[in-house]
């Protein structure tokens, strides 16, 4: 009897009612029927027929081949089951259970349930009701968006893109993105906005860069419409356009991507370079290079008649660009605030300060006027919390704000590895609180772990999982000498700068730090926001000191009134060596004697490259 094709008695019931006698006939059993099967059938004809022709009109049922027949009736069991762990899940209208949940929704699942699958793949992804397991997050991703489910393809494309559950391949998550933003889903236009901007996985390419961020900003994306002000303000794959910025910054604001602060810190800003600024081409001379950005210069062309106003060029790499005594034509300067200076009598002047870059005028102006809050993404402390990690957001629903069980950063920071099997050094402050932290060297993200830290001395140890990995020697020499060559290694800005280490040269001012601190060197060597845990190397390519922090303009400001240029600091290498031998193993494996390094600044840069990384910290 339980041999007996009841479903195919069910089928032909509904066949005959809608009028499909060839089809029904074709489909009765080719058996006698005996009394007791009779009854029995037309019981599950009964039962089968309500529950199809009240889910679908008969004439599409009947019209359904016996493959497709069977498969629409496991489609809705696999829909109830879902239906029901999600009940038991959230406690719907029954007694909570996420255990239960989860079975039931396992179940549905299994039977290709698309939604089922990507449920699962975020209980695994976050350990939500289960142990977390990225691999089998990615695995039932992966099904779900293979069924064309935007939402899973846009968490399949995180995955790719962090190296969770599966080896990082930014060019397979830009593929996944691609395919899930094609379906406006926002957080992924958002994300392959950002990888066309920095050129993460594609040919940078900022014009659509500038299209993928409108198309998530039009849906009311709040990052989106941050970092489409941002490129309408500076123009960067569009005409600038000042005015069009503000209104983005406004929407989001109002989505709480961006405070009111930093807004208003903006419009301040705008409307005092615009005041300030002079207008058309410019020509200066160049009287005293200060260092790699800064430069003293005379306005108007040589020889001009006239009174010819001394000011402060501010532009990147300004000692590669121009020489002493150079009369230089520059398209358009922009207002950057003031610069202070002390003569070589003692005298301290003030002239005002100038950028052909609207981008560094804007930063500099805020910066100096004190035009933001903590939350910028540049000029903040905690600003590469929301920004830099803004394709973290929720992985449910395109528009809604990120929840506490998405992962996002906290800050960036440098570092570099001590030994070849992955001792790792960086600032305390960096990693402090930090839920996970991953260390990007150039293309390869690895997991670190926290070996030791020392919040005083603010040095923390990491480690990790790999070998044979390039690293930086100490110097033998216990401190340095005032006046020696430095330069400075790390990641400054990232979200501005890039994730590609920098070089900047100084010299030690100071062998004492703030307020005559003997653990640390003051120097003069550019560092900002990001530098913090890079090293400090010598001209023999050893490391003298970590970098630990800039003076902060505004608290010198309202103590001397005067902004300090160039004022940063470095714990002593010497300091930073007896940290790391409390930890035997790793100091053990330290390689103290001095190498040569250079072999020109060329032969430097590469060296420092491979052994440095960007630190990512992780709430």
């Amino acid at each position: 009897m339980l041999n007996f094709p009841y479903w195919r008695c069910a089928l032909t019931l509904v066949r005959l009612q809608t009028k499909c006698t060839q089809k029904a006939i074709r489909t009765m059993p080719r058996r006698i029927i005996y009394p007791h099967q009779l009854l029995v059938m037309v019981a599950v004809c009964l039962v089968s027929a309500f529950a199809v022709i009240s889910a679908e009109p008969m004439k599409k049922q009947a019209e359904m081949t016996d493959e497709e027949f069977v498969n629409s009736l496991f489609a809705e069991e696999a829909e109830k089951q879902f239906k029901t762990g999600l009940s038991y899940y959230y406690g719907d209208g029954v007694k909570k259970d996420v255990e239960k949940g989860i079975e039931w929704c396992r179940k549905a699942a299994e039977e290709d349930h698309a939604e089922a699958q990507f449920f699962l793949a975020r209980c695994y992804y976050f350990g939500a009701g289960v142990k977390k397991d990225a691999r089998k997050a990615v695995e039932w991703c992966r099904k779900a968006a293979e069924k064309d489910l935007a939402k899973a393809q846009f968490l399949l494309a995180l995955c790719y893109s962090m190296g969770e559950g599966i080896e990082m391949d930014v060019k397979k998550a830009v593929e996944w993105y691609r395919k899930a933003a094609e379906k406006d889903y926002a957080a992924a236009q958002y994300a392959l906005a950002d990888c066309y901007n920095l050129g993460v996985g594609v040919e940078m390419d900022a014009k659509k860069a500038v299209e993928w961020y409108h198309k998530a900003a039009t849906q009311g994306y709040g990052f989106a419409q941050y970092s489409l002000g941002d490129h309408y303000l500076y123009g960067v794959g569009v005409e600038r356009d000042a005015e069009n910025a503000i209104e983005w910054y406004g929407r989001a604001v109002e989505n709480g991507s961006m405070t009111r602060k930093n807004l208003d810190g903006i419009k301040q800003a705008v409307k005092l370079i615009d005041s300030k600024s002079p207008h058309g081409r410019q020509y200066v001379e160049i009287f005293q290079i200060l260092d790699e950005n800064k430069a003293l210069v005379y306005g108007g062309k040589k020889g001009a008649v006239g009174e010819r106003p001394l000011m402060c060029l501010y532009d990147a790499n300004l000692q590669q660009l121009y020489a002493e005594g150079e009369e230089v034509l520059i398209e358009a300067l922009y207002w950057a605030s003031t610069y202070t200076y002390v003569t070589k009598s003692g005298d301290t002047k003030t002239v005002n300060k100038f950028s052909p870059n609207y981008r560094m005028a804007l930063l500099s102006v805020r910066a100096a006027l004190d035009l933001y809050d903590e939350t910028d993404p540049i000029l903040g402390k905690k600003g590469t919390a929301q920004n830099d990690s803004r394709n973290s957001a929720s992985a449910t629903k395109p528009n809604s704000k990120p929840k506490n069980e998405t992962q996002s950063i906290s800050s960036f920071g440098s570092g570099f590895f001590i030994t070849a099997d992955g001792y790792f050094l960086t600032n305390y402050h960096v990693i402090e609180n930090a839920g996970k932290v991953k260390v990007l060297v150039g293309e390869k993200l690895y997991e670190a772990e926290l070996v030791d830290g020392d919040k005083n001395l603010d040095l923390a140890l990491l480690k990790v999982k790999e070998r044979n990995l390039p690293f930086l020697p100490f110097s033998n020499k216990r401190v340095a000498k005032l006046g020696d060559d430095v330069y400075a290694v790390g990641y400054p800005r990232p979200a501005l700068q890039g994730a590609s280490v920098k070089v900047t040269k100084g010299v030690i001012s100071s062998l004492r730090g703030i307020m005559d601190d003997p653990h640390c060197y003051q120097i003069d060597a550019a560092i900002q926001p990001g530098n913090s845990g890079g090293p400090l190397i010598d001209t023999d390519g050893n490391v003298i000191g970590i970098l630990v922090a800039k003076l902060k303009n505004t608290e010198s400001m309202m103590r001397s009134g005067d902004i300090p240029q160039n004022v940063n600091y470095a714990i002593k290498s010497s300091f930073a060596q007896a940290f790391i031998d409390s930890t035997p193993e790793c100091g053990y494996e330290m390689e103290k004697s001095p190498k040569k390094l250079f072999g020109g600044q060329s032969g430097f840069n590469e060296k420092a490259a491979k052994a440095c990384g960007l630190v990512i910290s992780y709430k």
